[in-house]
C-alpha cells in the first residue's frame, strides 16, 4: 500500500459511513475519474476525492474480479492493483480447499489468510467452502474488506483480525496441549502473499519481501498443516524452492497466455522423514482461461527418477502432512506421448519447418519446454531457445512466395492449434537477419505492420522495429531468433492459434 493509504484511519474514510456515494458515482458515470474530480472540486456535500477513486477502480474491478465484484464494494487503487484476479483466486481456492478438515474429518476446512489486503483471496476461499481468518495490518483495508465481504454475503464464513497476521497466528497456540490437541488446533491452510514493494521499489526475493516468510516457517509449521506462499512471478522457481523449508511444489499460473502467479506449496515433513531425502519439489505449469478453468497442466519432478507426473486440480483426501497425489488429468491423457525411457530422444534442434510453436509463459518459467516438445512430437529451433517447430520439413516446390506459406508434406502435431499449450504460427519464410535486405523484402511483401517477437537475439523489439522500418500491426508475426546452426534469422509467420 502507499504511505498515504497506510496512515488513513477507518473513521476518516467517508465512503464507509456514507452509502449514498454509489448513487452519486452512477449518476455521473459518463465522467471519468479526472473529469469527476475537476467538475466537483470544492463540493462539500460529497467526498469527491474518494468517489473519483472509485470511478477509477470500478471498471478495473469489474474486469479483474468478475463475479467476485458487487455494486457498493469499495476499493483502494493500489490495493486493487495488487489483489488477485478472479481466475487465479477461484482456481487456487478450488485446489486447496477441501470439503472437510483433513485434521478432523467432518469438520470445517479452516484457512488463515495472513496478508488479507482487500480480502479477495479470503472471499474465494470462503466461497469454496472454507472458514477463513482474515488478517490485515492496515485498519482501513481491514474495514473495507469487512464491508466488501458483507456485500458478498460471506460474513458467516470469515472472521476479521486487524494487526500483524503472523503475530495473530502465534497467539493461537496454547502451551501444555497434547499432540492430538495441537493437531486439531492447527489451521488446515495458511495463505500468505508478502508485499513485494518496499520503499516504493519492487523486490523479487522472499528475504526482501514483507514479511520475510523464510524467517517464520517454524511458526507456520507449528500452526498449520499446509502453507501456500504467493511469490513474485519474476522469481526463479529453483531459488523459491530452496528458500522455503518443506516446499513440495512450485506452481506457475498463467491466464489467457499471461503469467500471473508463482506459488510455493509447503507441507511439513513427517517426523520419520529425513528432510535431505525428501523428493525434489515438483515444477508445475498451469494454464487457465479467464473464467479460471484449467486448459493445460504440466509437471516435472526436478532431479527425480521416472516419468513426469501431473498436478491434480482437486486435492486428494490424503494425510494432511503428505503432499497431493499426482495423476494425469483427462485432457492431457488424450495426448499420449512416448515414455522417455522407451523412446529415442528427439533431435536437439532443427531448422524451422511448417509451424512455429511458442509455449505458454508458465512453461518457460518452469523450464518445461522439453516436456512439451516430447509430448507433442516437436523440436526446438535452437537447443537453448524455447521456440518449437513440427518435425515435418516442407517439400520444396519451386521458389517460395512472400505471401504463400508452404504446404506441409504430412499433418502437423498437434492436429489443431487449440490442442497446444501456447500460440501456434504458420511459417511463411525463414530469412537471414540482413536488415537492409529484410526491410526491402518486407516492403515488397506488404508486411509493414507486424508483431515482432524475439528470443536469443542481440537486438530488442524496439530496435528491430526501427531497423526494419515496421510498425505494430496485424500483417504478420516476425520471430527474431537464433537458428539451430547459430545464425541469426527472422521467421515470418501468420498466427493460426
Amino acid at each position: 500500500m502507499t504511505q498515504n493509504d497506510s496512515i488513513r484511519k477507518e473513521t476518516d474514510y467517508p465512503l464507509l459511513h456514507n452509502p449514498g456515494w454509489m448513487e452519486v458515482m452512477m449518476r455521473h458515470y459518463e465522467l471519468d475519474a479526472s473529469e469527476f474530480a475537476l467538475r466537483f472540486a470544492g463540493t462539500e456535500d460529497w467526498p469527491v476525492r474518494e468517489i473519483a477513486e472509485q470511478r477509477h477502480c470500478y471498471p478495473r474491478a469489474q474486469e479483474k474480479l468478475g463475479p467476485l465484484h458487487r455494486p457498493g464494494m469499495i476499493y483502494l487503487r493500489e490495493a486493487l492493483e495488487q489483489a488477485s484476479g478472479y481466475a487465479t483466486a477461484t482456481w487456487r481456492a478450488r485446489n486447496w480447499v477441501r470439503s472437510d478438515s483433513p485434521s478432523e474429518p467432518d469438520s470445517i476446512f479452516r484457512v488463515a489468510d495472513l496478508t488479507g489486503g482487500l480480502g479477495i483471496d479470503s472471499a474465494a476461499f470462503a466461497l469454496a467452502g472454507a472458514h477463513v481468518d482474515y488478517c490485515e495490518r492496515q485498519p482501513l483495508l481491514a474495514a473495507i474488506a469487512r464491508h466488501n465481504h458483507g456485500l458478498q454475503e460471506l460474513t458467516s464464513r470469515i472472521r476479521w483480525h486487524t494487526g500483524d497476521g503472523l503475530a495473530w497466528l502465534a497467539g493461537q497456540r496454547t502451551s501444555g496441549q497434547s499432540r492430538e490437541q495441537e493437531q486439531r488446533q492447527k489451521r488446515d491452510l495458511v495463505y500468505i502473499d508478502p508485499s513485494r514493494r518496499t520503499g516504493g521499489k519492487r523486490v523479487l526475493s522472499l528475504q526482501e519481501s514483507e514479511p520475510d516468510v523464510t524467517r517464520h516457517m517454524a511458526l507456520i509449521r507449528s500452526a498449520a498443516h499446509r502453507c501456500l506462499v504467493k511469490l513474485s512471478p519474476m522469481m526463479d522457481p529453483v531459488d523459491a524452492a530452496r528458500s522455503l523449508d518443506d516446499c513440495v511444489a512450485v506452481i506457475a499460473v498463467s491466464v489467457d497466455g499471461e503469467l500471473k502467479e508463482l506459488l510455493a506449496d509447503c507441507v511439513p515433513a513427517q517426523k520419520q522423514e529425513v528432510p535431505d531425502q525428501r523428493r525434489p519439489p515438483l515444477h508445475v505449469a498451469v494454464m487457465l482461461d479467464a473464467s479460471g478453468k484449467e486448459r493445460f497442466r504440466f509437471t516435472s519432478e526436478s532431479g527425480a527418477s521416472g516419468t513426469a507426473k501431473t498436478y491434480p486440480e482437486q486435492p486428494s483426501h490424503t494425510d494432511p502432512q503428505t503432499s497431493h497425489q499426482y495423476s494425469h488429468p483427462p485432457h492431457l491423457q488424450s495426448h499420449p506421448h512416448p515414455s522417455p525411457s522407451t523412446s529415442a530422444p528427439p533431435p536437439s534442434a532443427q531448422p524451422p519447418a511448417t509451424l512455429l510453436f511458442e509455449p505458454d509463459p508458465s512453461l518457460f518459467k518452469m523450464r518445461l519446454i522439453d516436456e512439451v516438445a516430447r509430448r507433442y512430437g516437436l523440436v526446438r529451433i535452437h537447443p537453448g531457445i524455447g521456440y518449437l517447430t513440427d518435425g515435418q520439413l516442407p517439400t520444396p516446390s519451386g521458389p517460395p512466395s512472400p505471401s504463400g506459406p508452404p504446404t506441409p508434406s504430412t499433418p502437423p502435431t498437434p492436429s489443431t492449434p487449440e490442442a497446444f499449450p501456447g500460440k501456434v504460427f504458420r511459417i511463411r519464410r525463414t530469412l537471414p537477419f540482413k536488415p537492409r535486405h529484410l526491410k526491402k523484402w518486407l516492403g515488397e511483401a506488404g508486411l509493414t505492420r507486424v508483431h515482432i517477437h524475439q528470443r536469443g537475439f542481440p537486438l530488442t523489439v524496439d530496435q528491430l522495429y526501427k531497423k526494419l522500418g515496421c510498425r505494430m500491426g496485424e500483417d504478420a508475426h516476425l520471430f527474431a531468433t537464433t537458428a539451430h546452426d547459430g545464425q541469426k534469422v527472422v521467421i515470418v509467420t501468420d498466427r493460426i492459434g
